[in-house]
């Protein structure tokens, strides 16, 4: 098993290979997965995480 990170928003990817991330999120929303090449966006390089449930005012506070 390689290095285990904690705390951070960015994971490298090296070319032919795979990573797996775990993460918690505390409020719901819809969250962006980004390759961070922007150029391969237009290729769908880009995803989002939408996330259901009760909302969390202590995380984020949403006017309606």
């Amino acid at each position: 098993m390689g290095h285990i990170g904690k705390n951070i928003q960015t994971t490298l990817v090296l070319s032919a290979r795979a990573n797996i991330v775990e993460f918690k999120v505390d409020a719901p929303g819809a969250y962006a997965l980004v390759e961070h090449s922007i150029y391969r966006v237009t290729k769908a390089a880009i995803g989002h995480l939408v996330v259901e449930g009760d909302k969390n005012p202590k995380v984020i506070w949403q006017e309606e």
